[in-house]
């Protein structure tokens, strides 16, 4: 099993214009939206309406970014 942890979307006409930016999940109720040099707690609702570009997975069970940061 897997849980979804980061999605990239692309905004623009084509991959080689436009803007990238990216959705981190932190934590299992925490996501963060990473925008150039602006970063925004967004709700888990509005990061699975995005049209991603890029899915990125975890194996359940490995630590959070934040887990590793307590440590």
């Amino acid at each position: 099993m897997y849980e979804l942890y980061a999605v990239v979307v692309h905004t623009g006409l084509t991959s080689c214009s436009g803007h990238y930016f990216c959705f981190i999940r932190s934590s299992p109720q925490t996501w963060h939206k990473l925008d150039d040099s602006k970063v925004t707690k967004v709700a888990e609702d509005f990061v699975l309406s995005q049209e991603a570009y890029i899915l990125f997975y975890a194996r359940h069970g490995t630590p959070w970014f934040s887990t590793l940061m307590e440590t």
